[in-house]
């Protein structure tokens, strides 16, 4: 009972840190009429990227969002550009690891993918979208060939490291992002 009681607190906790964070109207709404990667004009999984968007802003998870955005980009590998969308679903789908879909393409306007979203929050899901492909995705080049580099908030940075067991103990530890 005890514990139970307490999943309840944490849960509540972390219900009113998503809420304080992203407002009560954009959780409401965020994914109502956002496609699937199986329905997406583009294989994007859309629905991935804003809750990798969510965790970051609501709990500073930017590796997590990092890795689950890896995936995405991963997938590309599977993707023959030279076929249509519904023909490479039909044979990639099974190929997908436990994310399923595609990242966002750099240049690519996905608005009419997001024809069904809720009245408002095109430009929002679009914008969010963005925020996640630009942080999490692979590192872009500038006009002269140099990484862009996305500055991170100190409080979305690793603060503390808990891996049971250090990887290389002879070392001094660090912290990396």
């Amino acid at each position: 009972e005890a514990f139970l009681a307490n999943i309840k607190t944490i849960t509540a906790r972390m219900n009113k840190a998503k809420e304080d964070a992203l407002g009560k109207e954009w959780l409401a709404n965020c994914y109502k009429g956002v496609p699937k990667s199986n329905v997406s004009k583009y294989g994007v999984e859309h629905n991935q990227i804003i809750w990798c968007y969510n965790m970051i802003k609501a709990f500073g998870m930017v590796q997590f969002a990092k890795n689950r955005y890896g995936t995405l980009e991963g997938n590309i590998s599977k993707w023959d550009t030279t076929k249509s969308t519904e023909d490479n679903l039909k044979e990639v789908a099974l190929k997908w690891s436990f994310t399923p879909g595609l990242p966002l393409t750099d240049g690519v306007d996905y608005s009419d993918d997001l024809e069904g979203v809720a009245d408002g929050y095109k430009e929002k899901i679009l914008e969010a979208e963005q925020f996640v492909h630009k942080l999490c995705g692979k590192p872009v080049k500038d006009a002269d060939g140099k990484e862009v580099v996305v500055e991170i908030p100190n409080e979305w940075k690793t603060a503390y490291n808990m891996k049971p067991w250090k990887d290389y103990p002879d070392q001094p530890e660090t912290v990396t992002n």
